[in-house]
């Protein structure tokens, strides 16, 4: 397995492994037992947002997209509420 598929795979991993993380937090987001703050939650995606940008910049390459992956996240719940 060369470098650049092997951070392929852990990113992959890494995506899959943020999405179980979210799912409870996701079910009681839409049962309505939690309610998060809307401006607490823009500022999370404000800070993963400039991290993404700073991990593009400094060249991260795939290894990035776990970032993108969380910001997509924080924007869908923002939204949602």
């Amino acid at each position: 397995m060369g470098t650049d598929q092997f951070k392929t795979t852990i990113s992959i991993l890494a995506i899959m492994l943020t999405f179980i993380g979210y799912a409870p937090y996701l079910h009681d987001l839409i049962k309505q037992k939690i309610r998060p703050h809307i401006f607490s939650w823009l500022i999370w995606a404000l800070v993963t947002l400039i991290i993404f940008a700073l991990q593009i910049n400094a060249g991260a390459g795939i290894g990035a997209f776990v970032t993108l992956i969380v910001l997509r996240q924080l924007i869908d719940e923002v939204i949602y509420f």
